[in-house]
This record gives C-alpha cells, sequence and structure tokens, in this order.
C-alpha cells in the first residue's frame, strides 16, 4: 500500500485514505508548560487568522506554537508580533500538530528566519502516462525576509503528524545553519496532489509532484530530525513535556 496520505478515495460519502500512526512523543503538549519556565509577568500573544501562539519563556527564549497552515500567514504581522517579546538566546517553533496544507504558508513563515535567495526544495512533475514519466527536477526558491536574526539559534519540534506543508517546512528549516531539529521523524507527503474521476463515480486524489530536499532527500518519506527523542509511555508519563525541556535546555546550553 502507498504510505501517503496524500492519496485517498472519495467513495460516495466515505474517505478511504492512509492513516500514518502518530508519535505519543509529547505530540501535542503545546503550552501550558511547568510554570517555572515562564517570565513573569506572562506574557503570550496569538494571531487569530494564521492561529500561531507566541510565549515567553525565561532566559529571553520564545514558544512558538505553528499548529497548521490551512489559514492565511501574514509575515508582516508575524514580524510585529514578535518584536513584542525578547527572543536574543532562542526561539522554539513547535510543528508537533501541524498536519500541513498551504506550501505557501510554509515558504513565507521560513522566509522570515533568512535574507538571502534560497532553495526551498527541489521538485518534479508527473509528465505522461509510463510510471518513470516525470519532468526534469525544478529547484524552488525564495527570497527570505531576514525578521529573525540568523545568530539567533532556533530549535524546531516536529512529530510523526508533522505533515504534508509543515513537513516541507522542517525540511527548509533543517538547512538553515541557526536551527536544530528535534522530534522524531516527520509523517512525510512531500507532494502536491490532484484527483480524477473514475467511472465508478469515485474520485482518486493522489500526489503528482516529488520533491527533495536541497541534498536530494525524499520529502515524502520524511524528514529526519538532528536530535531523536523517543520515549515509551511510562517515561512520558513521569515528564509530559520531555520534546519541551530538551529544546529550551538546549538553548540554554547553546
Amino acid at each position: 500500500m502507498f504510505k501517503d496520505g496524500h492519496l485517498f478515495i472519495y467513495a460516495k460519502d466515505t474517505v478511504i485514505l492512509y492513516n500514518a500512526p502518530v508519535s505519543t512523543v509529547d505530540s501535542f503538549s503545546s503550552g501550558g508548560f511547568n510554570m517555572q519556565y515562564y517570565s513573569e509577568p506572562i506574557h503570550r500573544e496569538s494571531d487569530n487568522e494564521s492561529w500561531i501562539l507566541i510565549e515567553q519563556l525565561k532566559n529571553n527564549i520564545i514558544y512558538v506554537d505553528v499548529p497548521a497552515f490551512s489559514s492565511v500567514f501574514h509575515y508582516q504581522k508575524f514580524h510585529l508580533l514578535i518584536n513584542q517579546f525578547s527572543y536574543s538566546n532562542g526561539i522554539i517553533l513547535d510543528l508537533r500538530a501541524n498536519g500541513g496544507d498551504d506550501p505557501v504558508n510554509c515558504i513565507d513563515l521560513a522566509a522570515c528566519f533568512f535574507t538571502e535567495t534560497r532553495t526551498m526544495w527541489f521538485q518534479k512533475f508527473k509528465a505522461g502516462a509510463g510510471h518513470n514519466d516525470f519532468s526534469e527536477i525544478t529547484p524552488i526558491t525564495a527570497t527570505g525576509f531576514g525578521f529573525v536574526d540568523k545568530n539567533i539559534p532556533v530549535v524546531v519540534l516536529c512529530g510523526s503528524y508533522t505533515y504534508s506543508a509543515a513537513n516541507y517546512f522542517v525540511g527548509i528549516m533543517k538547512y538553515l545553519p541557526n536551527v536544530t531539529v528535534i522530534g522524531v521523524k516527520t509523517g512525510g507527503g512531500g507532494s502536491a496532489r490532484i484527483n480524477k474521476l473514475m467511472p465508478n463515480g469515485w474520485r482518486l486524489y493522489y500526489p503528482y509532484t516529488p520533491a527533495y530536499d536541497i541534498q536530494m532527500n525524499s520529502l515524502e518519506k520524511g524528514v529526519e530530525p538532528h536530535i531523536t527523542i523517543e520515549a515509551t509511555a511510562e517515561q512520558l508519563q513521569q515528564n509530559h513535556y520531555l520534546v519541551f525541556e530538551t529544546a529550551y535546555n538546549y538553548l540554554i546550553n547553546q
């Protein structure tokens, strides 16, 4: 079976798709951390359109929850929002609950962290009926906004639910020199999808643009973190915020 959530069938009122296993490693514990990590008084701001939440932590570190790329992301608004915080010692970007959606949003958010023109990823397109009929590989590039200084250390948190456009985002950020990715391998989904109506009335959705990171690793197969954090259920009962605390302590020790 093709293990990609971009491949699915609408059969009348039923959706048949592959459900990737979701890691239990601190997957959705965003915000609400132990009070020992928060600055006083507590300072948090959110953007109701993009759903992004920013919280001020101690030691000039901020936590940024990015739960989806389905809403409109305004990079200028993000700039105004993040400038209300102190983050000279680092930023924690949490995408563990982000299932993806619009890749334009992921590019615009990533562009806040660099200034030059960079290759985001490479992709090719289905160009014929044959199994290997694809176009030449094309680079997808973007010019950065540079809202965050390149000397600020950034940690990106990811998990197996980090999928599609969020998977692209991790694949982009992984190669910025000031970024460290922590968590478990992302869920993949490195392709746009198209749909066709089948003779029996079902509608088939399938990926048609294989994508690769800048080192030509397949994004459909997921992105490996720099630091892998895996835990048993028993360990998580003792410390539910293991991944977050690993990221926080990593920045403290930089």
